[in-house]
Order: structure tokens, then sequence, then C-alpha cells
């Protein structure tokens, strides 16, 4: 068990409003999509776009010009394989927490220097 800090009470918060909403990558890529779909961010280049998209995809196709669009690309997450870490490193942050490599990657079940790496290129 890691030793308490100033945050804890912020940190227990926080990680309980993720863990309730983003279980696995698959909640995750969903919790991407539907953020981009709100923000008007999800764009296929056409005029009319109908978007189509399986549940915990990366990526959706639109009907109208037929393209198959990677929403992460050009992003931050372009090419990532542990979404759910790197969006709970994104989520701690904007949350005001600091958290330590340990202790990402004794929450996430994910090597140190991987929760080091992910840390860094947030910040």
């Amino acid at each position: 068990m890691t030793a308490l800090v100033d945050n804890d009470e912020l940190f227990i918060d926080a990680w309980r409003e993720f863990n309730e909403l983003v279980h696995s990558d698959d909640d995750a890529a969903d919790l991407i999509f539907q953020s981009l779909l709100r923000e008007n961010e999800i764009k296929c280049g056409c005029s009319n776009p109908q978007i189509e998209r399986e549940p915990g995809s990366r990526c959706f196709y639109c009907t109208s010009c037929k393209r198959e669009v990677w929403f992460t690309a050009g992003t931050l997450l372009s090419g990532v394989s542990r979404l759910r870490a790197w969006m709970a490193v994104i989520w701690f942050k904007e949350s005001g927490v600091v958290v330590s490599s340990l202790r990402i990657s004794r929450l996430l079940d994910i090597a140190q220097s991987t929760a080091l790496n992910i840390n860094k290129k947030v910040a």
C-alpha cells in the first residue's frame, strides 16, 4: 500500500469516479469518442457525415464518403496500447491530483517504466 499524501482524499475521489466510468480500454475509447462528439470534433471530411461505429472501437466509418477514420490519430493517444492507463493519468491531471508512476503502475497493473513514460508525455 502506498503512503498517504496531502491530496489522498482528492485522489480517492478521482480514482472512484474514473473507475465508475472506465472499466476497460473499450470504455476509454467510448468516453473519448463521446467527448469528441459533444465538442463537434468528429470529422470525416465530407459535408454530410453519417457515422457508424462499433462500441469500443477507435475508428468510425462514414457511410456518406466511405471513409474509415481513426479518431485518436494525430492526438496524444495516437497508437497507444493501454488506453485506459493513459486516460487515468489524464483524468488525475484534470482533477488536480499528482500521482507517482509507482502508484499508477500498481493501480493499473502496468510496468512502472510505462507509467513513467505516460506521466511524462501527458505532462
